[in-house]
């Protein structure tokens, strides 16, 4: 029986290889590195490390990047955007090293009004980089100009320069002015379509505020309400949609002053408001589905967004607030004025996929910043 307590060379290999599962899985050695927030100047951007699906623990990983002079690395993996132009991001993990080459844009630039508190004194119209930078005066009279408006590489504005407001217009980049002096006087609160080819506006003319329109060089002026039948109530703050075949504005018709949509092929009004609250400052997204608005229906004064495929209403600024005045960003992000501290207004922008965070536009002390829209190029 010796068989029982032999076992041959053959049989001895057979038993080694023998265990109780599937072999393990390789482990991927490659590492990828990943950027997540605004790619641009004086932005903070956050980083990760992942190896395959797995996200890697910010303890295992090295950081750095060059030159420094566009980036630099900070604490809790996240990354100082300095200055416009390329820069290499590296994470080293163990032996393994893995680059991306990010490119920093400069930020939006918006168009608004101050208080030119360096210069003439009075409320004049700027542009200026979400960031601070870059701040330049448009509007060379030394006149009130306030309210403006950007498409097409052009700003409107409206200007107390002849005496009551008319409306002005300047190239984005600066220079010779534009009065648009066929229009009916008084003009004010001046709203360029998407494409920069038509204008909203608002005029008095005939006794209440009412909503007009015309080519954005101010010709074939249109009282678009005329045949509603609302002589005695007031009209403002039109905004038009990104088709521009349709404006909201603010109506005093069904109470307090609310929202409504106007078709303007057909002049049918669509109530957006229900006349319970106070909202003002509409506001179209650029695609189409939003609306942004202020409103006191919290109690204080707040940014809110209307959905027109839901009618659903959610609010987007922080609470209590005291803010109004929100425009749109080609990117989604809503800039807009902040009263918090009345005696020191506020320029500030929000992500609306992170509301909780607020980012404040860096103007002069004392300038009073008002009525923000998104400059847009040609």
């Amino acid at each position: 029986m010796s068989w029982l307590v032999r076992s041959s060379p053959l049989l001895l290999l057979w038993l080694l290889g023998c265990h109780d599962g599937p072999s393990a899985p390789a482990q991927p050695k490659t590492v990828a590195v990943a950027v997540a927030g605004y790619i641009e100047r004086s932005a903070i951007v956050t980083l990760s490390v992942s190896r395959g699906s797995r996200v890697l623990p910010a303890d295992s990983v090295h950081w750095s990047a060059a030159p420094s002079s566009i980036a630099v690395v900070q604490p809790g993996q996240r990354l100082q955007l300095i200055d416009t132009g390329s820069v290499t991001v590296s994470a080293t993990v163990g032996d393994t090293t893995a680059t991306k080459i990010i490119h920093v844009a400069a930020p939006p630039t918006i168009v608004f009004d101050m208080i030119d508190v360096n210069g003439s004194g009075t409320r004049t119209v700027f542009s200026i980089s979400l960031d601070g930078v870059g701040l330049a005066r448009l509007a060379s009279d030394s006149s009130e100009n306030f309210r403006p408006t950007s498409a097409g590489g052009m700003v409107a504005y409206a200007s107390y320069r002849t005496g009551n407001p008319s409306l002005f217009t300047v190239p984005l980049s600066g220079g010779n002015e534009t009065s648009l002096d066929s229009l009916p006087y008084p003009a004010v609160e001046p709203a360029l379509s998407a494409d920069g080819s038509h204008l909203a506006f608002v005029t008095s003319v005939s006794g209440n505020n009412k909503i007009w329109t015309s080519t954005s060089t101010g010709t074939n002026a249109t009282a678009v309400t005329a045949s509603l039948g609302t002589d005695g109530v007031d009209e403002e703050n039109p905004t038009w949609s990104p088709a521009g075949d349709a404006l909201v504005f603010v109506t005093t018709q069904y109470g307090n002053a609310g929202l409504v949509q106007l078709t303007l092929s057909s002049s049918k009004e669509t109530p957006i408001s229900n006349g319970r609250t106070t909202d003002v400052d509409p506001a179209w997204s650029p695609d189409g589905k939003t609306l942004a608005f202020a409103s006191t229906r919290d109690g204080d004064v707040g940014i809110f967004l209307y959905t027109f495929a839901t009618s659903a209403v959610t609010r987007l600024s922080p609470e209590p607030g005291n803010d109004g005045e929100p425009t749109w960003l080609s990117d989604g992000r809503v800039v807009y004025t902040s009263w918090a501290d009345p005696t020191a207004p506020a320029l500030e922008w929000i992500d609306p996929a992170q509301p909780s965070v607020v980012h404040t536009i860096p103007t002069p002390t004392g300038s009073a910043p008002a009525h923000p829209a998104a400059a847009k190029e040609p």
